[in-house]
């Protein structure tokens, strides 16, 4: 019996549509997360990042305060990797 793969998928829908992004782990999964809402928290925010918060509370500072958008992380499971 093959060992089966996984693979984590973030998806976070905005305004503008959904953006999707496959991880071979759920950390990079959530540092792209992560990178995400340093990359638009002061567009949308209105504000500079505060430093002295713990990144999972800005993430749901984030996305609590951000009408209209989401995320989501799914774990997949898969029989092989194919390579290109």
């Amino acid at each position: 019996m093959k060992a089966k793969n996984k693979v984590f998928i973030l998806i976070i829908e905005h305004r503008h549509g959904t953006d999707v992004w496959a991880h071979s782990t759920r950390e990079k999964a959530e540092e792209s997360l992560e990178k995400y809402v340093m990359g638009w928290w002061e567009e949308e925010m209105d504000s500079e990042m505060p430093t002295e918060m713990q990144m999972w509370d800005k993430i749901t500072e984030y996305f609590d305060k951000v009408e209209n958008e989401n995320w989501r992380i799914t774990e997949l499971e898969i029989d092989e990797f194919f390579s290109f």
